[in-house]
């Protein structure tokens, strides 16, 4: 068995107690090794494509907080105030998983990538309307979602946990939600009454 040995640069640290330290971190086959004044720390690097494809959830995320907030105040102007305020929860659940993942790229030594975000606006003639563009965001999200933990299960299992934990929730309420815009796109003559 061949083992190549890659040498980083030294890195002087200074912490804010105790004397400075030399840091010294080897890399050994996909597992960085890191030895500071005696002691070793195994570090697994983060896989690339793990990391490419958890950018991508991130910036579709962002994406879609910017699309929930418009359906969010396109809605407040129809006086549909419980969709509304469920589109207002949708976009800040988002960013928590947004922020989430960030903090799990950074944590496993992964470099976050977030795109430019251009969006068009959109004039939505009738709430049905509205609605059928966001089943279509719903069933993009859940696909991307789905390919995402297929890449996970085939690379990296406590990836794929974690993205399962952050997204359990939201496959059930986008199940739910999907049948009733369903069932709302059959029914589009019948006009609901407000309460």
């Amino acid at each position: 068995m061949r083992i190549s040995i890659l040498l980083f640069k030294p890195r002087l640290r200074i912490p804010f107690y105790g004397l400075p330290t030399i840091e010294w971190n080897f890399y050994i086959q996909g597992i960085t090794h890191n030895i500071s004044n005696g002691f070793s720390i195994f570090r697994v690097i983060m896989d690339k494509r793990i990391e490419n494809a958890m950018n991508e959830l991130i910036n579709t995320e962002i994406w879609s907080t910017g699309l929930y907030l418009s359906l969010q105040v396109y809605f407040e102007d129809e006086r549909l105030p419980i969709l509304s305020s469920w589109l207002n929860s949708q976009a800040q659940d988002n960013m928590n998983k947004v922020y989430q993942m960030m903090n799990r790229i950074c944590h496993d030594g992964g470099c976050v990538a977030i795109n430019e975000m251009k969006r068009d606006t959109h004039e939505w003639t009738t709430p049905l309307n509205a609605l059928n563009e966001l089943l279509e965001h719903e069933q993009y999200i859940s696909c991307q979602v789905n390919t995402f933990l297929i890449l996970c299960r085939n690379v990296n299992m406590s990836f794929h946990s974690f993205i399962s934990g952050l997204y359990a929730d939201r496959i059930y309420v986008s199940t739910v939600f999907m049948e009733l815009l369903r069932i709302l796109a059959k029914e589009n003559e019948r006009r609901l009454p407000y309460f």
